[in-house]
């Protein structure tokens, strides 16, 4: 039997060797593929840990570029309100209404004393006329509400860049800080850090302070020619209706295009020269030896650029669509929704009175008398009406808080857009 056995693999042993280079392979096969399995299988775990984390970190940032928005708002406005001051003009125009009561005391008639002359009374100023204080709430109505647009655009955009600027940077270097020691530093899958310091982050982040304290005033000063252009001729006491007002809107916006004054958005976001950095430098009690280094240079540059850019050109468009879109909808609330015209009273001309010159009906006339009292008029309010509504509306668009003007900025898909290939975008070393 032992004998036999032998022989029999004797015989077969070159199939024993093949098969048990078979099975062996297999198993190596199986062994590595398994390893590779769950090497994958890891791999897909720590780049799905890594883009939550991402999002986690982006998801926060673009929160923390409405809070700042909001934060950033009161030391606009307190400027913007007082140089573009409608309420005062009101008030002027009330004081108008007050009966005037005399400014010499009439003791002087009968003081002995003081026989010789009367009190000396300095020449009063010219006083406008009502025509006069009504064109200038006119003026100073749709600048108000129009700057104000623009203005909350330019921020959106302009922090939503910085936020971004700085939180990419930063989740770099956190990236960095986690794997330091323990993959090879002179790996290139590895993130360079950027070595942005606390100072250098802040002193970039406070460079809003130029749209909030000169940047709005140069854009009132190159947009104002326009607006007065488009509304010169809009008389007070015209009734318009809302298509009316819309036109009048879109005709502002087209002017002030079609001047290019939004051609160079960084002028008004960014200090564009020595003079101007100067000035910023020193109003917020800062020097040229804290503020001036390699890194801030380049931060601020890296924003110009973005700035500048086509696609920053396109999410302010963007921008300001949705705001005149939202401000439109928001007045026509002024006028009245027209009332259902009553059917007429008088019965359709039968055959005999309706008979053409042939002999036929007069349809033709019979149809133009209905459609003429069918068509329901367009609602319509005197110019004046709506000025301290249009003036007041900007008071939303710049509100620092419950903003529905903002909140729709800063989820427009045009926004985000811009902010995820900020934060996405390769980070080189700085």
């Amino acid at each position: 039997m032992l004998h036999s056995t032998v022989g029999f693999v004797r015989r077969h042993q070159r199939k024993f060797v093949v098969i048990a280079g078979i099975a062996g392979g297999l198993y190596y096969v199986g062994h590595a593929l398994s390893n590779k399995i769950n090497e994958m299988q890891r791999q897909a775990k720590e780049d799905h840990i890594s883009r939550e984390n991402i999002k986690r970190r982006f998801e926060q940032n673009q929160r923390d570029c409405l809070f700042t928005i909001l934060g950033l708002m009161p030391e606009l406005t307190d400027q913007f309100f007082e140089k573009v001051n409608v309420d005062r003009l009101i008030e002027e125009l009330r004081d108008m209404a007050k009966p005037v009561t005399p400014a010499a005391d009439a003791s002087f008639d009968n003081d002995e004393n003081t026989p010789f002359y009367r009190p000396f009374q300095t020449p009063e100023k010219k006083q406008r006329t009502k025509a006069q204080i009504w064109e200038d709430i006119k003026l100073q109505s749709f600048t108000r509400t129009t700057c104000s647009t623009y203005v909350l655009s330019l921020l959106t955009i302009l922090v939503h860049t910085q936020l971004n600027v700085v939180g990419r940077y930063t989740y770099i270097d956190s990236v960095v800080t986690q794997f330091e020691g323990v993959v090879n530093s002179d790996d290139e899958e590895l993130p360079i850090p950027s070595n942005i310091g606390m100072d250098d982050q802040r002193h970039y982040l406070i460079l809003s302070w130029w749209l909030l304290n000169r940047g709005w005033r140069i854009l009132l000063h190159d947009i104002q020619d326009s607006i007065v252009e488009s509304i010169s001729g809009l008389q007070l006491k015209k009734k318009i209706t809302f298509r009316e007002l819309t036109r009048c809107f879109e005709q502002i916006r087209v002017k002030i295009e079609a001047s290019g004054v939004l051609e160079n958005l960084s002028k008004y976001l960014l200090p564009s020269n020595e003079a101007q950095m100067s000035e910023f430098m020193a109003i917020n009690g800062l020097g040229p030896d804290q503020v001036i280094t390699p890194t801030f240079d380049q931060l601020v540059n890296q924003t110009r650029d973005i700035l500048e850019s086509n696609d920053a050109r396109l999410v302010l468009n963007s921008c300001l669509n949705r705001i005149f879109e939202q401000l439109l909808a928001t007045l026509k609330e002024n006028f009245p929704e027209p009332e259902p015209q009553p059917m007429p009273f008088t019965p359709l001309p039968d055959s005999k009175a309706s008979s053409g010159p042939d002999g036929g009906l007069d349809l033709d006339k019979a149809v133009e008398e209905f459609e003429a009292f069918s068509v329901t008029p367009e609602p319509q309010v005197v110019v004046a009406q709506l000025l301290p509504r249009i003036s007041r509306e900007s008071n939303s668009i710049l509100s620092s808080s419950q903003n529905f003007y903002l909140d729709e900025l800063c989820t427009s898909r045009e926004v985000q857009a811009l902010a995820v290939s900020i934060y996405t975008a390769h980070g080189g070393k700085l």
